[in-house]
């Protein structure tokens, strides 16, 4: 994620990364979730480059009849931003075992 700080002073901010439900599976899910976050110092009109890694954990889902967690595969969409509600970068990956 590229952040550029838009007030003329230094600030912190963070960067989440979050992913869409799996759209291979029938089992509830969220339509999305935080998958990761990064705190970063940004000086005044500088923008800086970040890489949050998504833990495998973070894209599976329960399932209920085998009574474990299973990896939600498919195309998955992904969100970069900083804050939910404010997410301007969108891409899918695609999710396999």
């Amino acid at each position: 994620m590229k952040d550029r700080a838009p007030c003329p002073k230094a600030r912190w901010t963070t960067a989440q990364v979050y992913v869409g439900a799996s759209p291979r599976t029938t089992a509830q899910q969220a339509v999305r979730s935080l998958a990761g976050y990064q705190k970063v110092h940004l000086r005044a009109g500088r923008s800086k480059t970040v890489r949050i890694r998504v833990d495998a954990q973070q894209l599976k889902y329960w399932n209920t009849s085998a009574d474990a967690w299973a990896l939600g595969t498919g195309n998955r969409s992904v969100w970069v931003g900083g804050s939910s509600r404010t997410l301007p970068l969108h891409t899918g990956v695609d999710v396999t075992r």
